[in-house]
């Protein structure tokens, strides 16, 4: 099962960004799959932790988004995407998703939620 929702994920991610295109530095096709770490814990229950490699690849992302505004929303624009991509929207678990900032002790907010206004973080 684990392996038929990495397909899917990629499926979408990649299907997603191949039309994605920013002003900011951030590239979609390098910076989406920085989080394949993560995959288990985006669709793990409530009670999931984030592995060690998963909050190094939130780093990653972490070290993107502080470097500015437009690069932070870009950030944003790009995980929205793949929040609300049909297929991925009914798996991912967004209370985990939402909490992977503070879990992993990340600097900014990483917003992997359908719901966020992009042009506010």
């Amino acid at each position: 099962m684990a392996s038929n929702i990495l397909r899917l994920f990629l499926v979408v991610v990649v299907a997603i960004l191949v039309g994605s295109k920013t002003e900011a530095s951030v590239n979609c096709r390098q910076t989406i799959p920085t989080l394949l770490p993560c995959l288990s814990f985006f669709t793990g229950p409530g009670s999931a932790r984030p592995s060690p490699p998963c909050c190094a690849a939130a780093h990653k992302l972490d070290q993107i988004a502080i470097k500015s505004t437009p690069d932070r929303q870009a950030l944003c624009q790009c995980l929205k995407n793949v929040a609300t991509s049909k297929p991925l929207r009914s798996k991912i678990n967004f209370n985990n998703a939402k909490a992977i900032s503070s879990l992993c002790h990340l600097t900014t907010t990483i917003h992997i939620d359908p719901n966020v206004d992009c042009s506010r973080v």
